[in-house]
């Protein structure tokens, strides 16, 4: 099995294990609201991965790491689903696809602005032509600023995983971490 189909077999799974484990964790009152946490956990996750891919690539050389480096667009694409399916479901059993609703609280609209950015990068192999090359090194920043948004709005209003303290603080230590040497890694080239 090559690379990339471990990757969609990963994300596949993941997305059963948020499937499966919501339904038997959960009460009939809490379960959408389990998928929709849920989702937006992997979505900042895989977000915070895809990031790191270059960094871990270049610190531990191996297989491994060239076939994750040579598939990121992959995972992001994975992020960007996962991000999707956490707004679906937001903007269908919250706000009845009034979009305007949706965008009245600003951290909500932090999301919105970080899954745009997640589908710009995700598309950006097919808009490449349309940029001039001397703006492809903006692309990276972009998905740091987007993981920034996405941590802010998670803190701000994440119901499930992000009300525990605890994992607050270690989501937004790893992903600042992941981000600094992301940034580190970037500046050496």
């Amino acid at each position: 099995m090559n690379a990339k189909m471990k990757i969609n077999l990963v994300g596949i799974l993941l997305i059963l294990l948020v499937l499966v484990v919501g339904y038997l964790a959960s009460s009939s009152q809490k379960l959408v609201m389990t998928y929709i946490s849920g989702f937006g956990f992997l979505a900042l996750i895989s977000m915070a991965v895809t990031l790191a891919i270059p960094t871990i690539a270049a610190f531990k050389k191996g297989d491994f790491t060239e076939s994750l480096l040579s598939n990121r667009g992959t995972v992001a694409g994975y992020s960007f689903l996962f991000a999707l399916i956490h707004v679906v479901l937001v903007a269908n059993f919250f706000f009845n696809w009034n979009l305007g609703k949706m965008l009245e609280n600003p951290y909500r609209t932090l999301g919105a602005i970080a899954l745009l950015a997640v589908a710009l990068l995700v598309s950006f192999p097919r808009i490449s032509v349309a940029l001039a090359e001397k703006y492809k090194w903006l692309l990276p920043y972009l998905g740091y600023a987007a993981v920034a948004l996405v941590l802010i709005h998670s803190i701000a209003i994440g119901a499930i995983f992000m009300k525990n303290d605890i994992i607050k603080v270690a989501v937004v230590l790893v992903a600042g971490l992941l981000i600094i040497l992301g940034m580190i890694y970037k500046r050496r080239g």
